[in-house]
């Protein structure tokens, strides 16, 4: 009793394996049959099927001038063909990882290593072959992104406190208002506190201590308030300290003054939002760049996947009237903002006061041994 199995060629075509000989269409017959033909050049053998894919035995010619295919070379070509149509449906999937979900999920007995180096190879090539050639320039890139209409204007973009990061924005996109991340900003004082052995003074309510308490009110006013509150009534308390007067030169050299390398218009905003930092886009970043199986993805993969992850965005964005509640701790902070920002309007506070939490210093040690 003779039986077959189908297949697909690299191309998309049916392809019916029998008796591990190949057979690929020919022609349509008068009948309306369709005539499949082995796929060995000069082999007369030949398959009669109809339109519902059902082959008439009593027709075909099943005489062949050649041996028949090795088991593995069949199989190998099965796996190939299918995970080759698989890798370039999802451009993003590892490659490895299509293979092991076919192997795991399909009875695979004369599979051996070399079949395996084959048939990645096969994939890879299948992959590689169809985006278009890379840019070579940045004006390439450029010109790709507006012919894909990629929108890369941004009103506002939130970074940490690198000068690189800032210099290459302004660089790139110059409409573009560069933000501090207030979480970056606080681990960058306090950084500075514990370098110039303040760190102790810090934690204790002693005239230094609640003078650094009020220093980190400052990106809780208007960015035109920071330099006159921190030069006028912060002058006014400041503690005689030699450690304390270098760690003020540290500020204005880089954060008070308007000419300093990062001034208030860039991280002062008088606002009780909490979440003016970068968490998001860290948290999106980690997930943006799981979706990649290499470190130097081509540029064709890195916007497939940006615009996969877009719709995902976009339905966020149509939820966002419908979030979550914030949990308790979070309102009450936003509240004790909100309050003591209206009691400096309102001339009851003449500073505002913001401390680090305790846990942070271990947190910002180890952030800066790994990054160094």
């Amino acid at each position: 009793m003779n039986s077959a199995q189908k297949m697909l060629s690299e191309k998309g075509k049916l392809i019916f394996i029998v008796n591990k000989f190949k057979f690929s269409f020919h022609k349509l017959l008068q009948n309306g049959q369709h005539r499949y033909k082995c796929t060995k050049r000069g082999c007369t053998a030949n398959l009669k099927v109809l339109e519902n894919h059902d082959i008439v035995w009593t027709s075909c010619n099943l005489e062949h001038n050649h041996d028949a295919d090795e088991e593995n070379k069949i199989e190998r070509q099965i796996i190939s063909n299918y995970l080759r149509r698989k890798a370039t449906e999802n451009m993003c999937e590892r490659l490895s990882k299509l293979l092991h979900s076919y192997l795991r999920e399909n009875n695979t007995n004369a599979i051996t290593t070399k079949d395996v180096t084959y048939i990645k190879h096969n994939i890879f090539q299948a992959r590689a072959s169809l985006p278009p050639n890379l840019p070579r320039s940045s004006q390439e890139v450029y010109d790709i992104l507006k012919d894909m209409n990629v929108k890369t204007y941004e009103e506002s973009i939130y970074v940490d406190f690198e000068i690189a990061i800032h210099n290459t924005i302004n660089d790139v996109w110059t409409l573009t208002k560069v933000r501090g991340c207030r979480f970056h900003l606080g681990q960058s004082w306090y950084k500075a506190i514990q370098k110039f052995g303040l760190s102790s003074e810090y934690v204790q309510n002693t005239e230094i201590g609640q003078y650094l308490t009020y220093i980190f009110g400052l990106p809780f006013l208007d960015p035109q308030s920071v330099g006159d509150c921190f030069s006028d009534e912060l002058a006014e308390i400041l503690p005689m300290n030699e450690k304390l007067t270098k760690f003020n030169d540290y500020l204005v050299e880089n954060f008070t003054a308007n000419d300093s390398t990062f001034p208030p218009e860039i991280w002062a905003e008088k606002s009780n939002i909490i979440h003016r930092t970068t968490n998001s886009c860290e948290s999106f970043h980690s997930k943006f760049n799981s979706q990649f199986y290499s470190p130097h993805p081509n540029i064709f993969n890195f916007l497939n996947i940006l615009f996969s992850i877009q719709s995902d965005t976009r339905i966020i964005i149509r939820s966002s009237n419908t979030t979550k509640p914030h949990r308790k701790e979070i309102r009450d902070k936003i509240k004790f903002l909100e309050n003591e920002i209206s009691k400096y309007d309102t001339g009851v506070h003449r500073v505002l006061g913001s401390r680090q939490s305790p846990w942070l210093a271990p947190y910002i040690a180890l952030n800066t041994e790994m990054r160094a």
